[in-house]
């Protein structure tokens, strides 16, 4: 059984349970939501390419936030720019070495690593394609 005050903070944290008056409600929506989506950073947003990426942003991108994706047994990464909140990208290999060094940087705290970095106004980063030696393409990242 929870405290009074722990269902307030169960209620501004998760938003899956709501007040009304001085009834506690459950949202359906918000847990519908909550356990269909990988990361709450994807709801509402669509999905781009890398291609559209380079295309779209041939000066770069300013990453703002990312989140931790577990699909089956593959983790990656996926963020969010700040040129345009309605998307969000899976990110690659590099981005997510870059992303594993912030979250190092924060003792494992995926979500609070992303949060400074959306309070430090994001990451400027420049996507595009390469080929190797051996004539595969792959995606690099400069940072600006």
């Amino acid at each position: 059984m929870r405290t009074t005050s722990q269902l307030v903070d169960f209620i501004e944290t998760t938003n899956i349970l709501f007040k009304k008056g001085e009834e506690i409600m459950f949202n359906f929506k918000a847990a519908a939501l909550k356990s269909t989506t990988l990361s709450e950073l994807m709801n509402d947003r669509i999905k781009v390419s890398t291609d559209d990426i380079i295309r779209d942003y041939p000066s770069g991108i300013t990453i703002e936030q990312f989140d931790s994706v577990t699909a089956g047994d593959k983790q990656y990464y996926i963020a969010t720019i700040k040129e345009d909140a309605q998307v969000y990208i899976n990110c690659g290999t590099v981005l997510s070495k870059v992303f594993d060094a912030f979250v190092a940087g924060f003792d494992g705290d995926v979500t609070g690593a992303s949060a400074e970095l959306k309070n430090a106004g994001g990451i400027k980063v420049k996507l595009s394609k390469t080929r190797t030696h051996g004539g595969n393409t792959i995606t690099t990242v400069t940072v600006l």
